[in-house]
């Protein structure tokens, strides 16, 4: 039973910073996709997160109509689209890591505001 104990208690020790972390994964970014012109949620959206070569979908919506993505921290290009709108687009969009002792991306909120495509 000594022989359990000890080294339990000293990695225990070792591990206490004294800081609570959330245990939840959070998301990299959540984006709301709204009418230009009438400010209303859209629904039916496709919306990516580009950084380099790697590119993340965003999932949702939710019943608040924002998307969500799960991406490292880093810097994005971030882009929505939805039949009848033009395209959106918003480069160097910044996603922070929430650093030690408690790692993980601290959750960027994105607006984007389509326009009504030409007829």
């Amino acid at each position: 039973m000594r022989r359990l104990f000890v080294p339990l208690m000293l990695t225990c020790a070792a591990c206490n910073t004294g800081t609570m972390c959330d245990t939840g994964i959070e998301p990299a970014m959540a984006l709301t996709v709204l009418d230009a012109s009438t400010g209303l949620v859209l629904s039916d959206v496709s919306a990516s997160a580009t950084s380099g070569s790697r590119s993340y979908a965003f999932d949702g919506p939710s019943s608040s109509g924002v998307l969500y993505v799960m991406a490292p921290a880093g810097v994005y290009t971030v882009t929505a689209s939805r039949a009848g709108y033009t395209d959106w687009s918003r480069a160097n969009v910044i996603v922070r890591d929430a650093g030690d002792p408690c790692p993980g991306a601290i959750t960027e909120s994105v607006e984007a505001r389509l326009q009504a495509a030409p007829e």
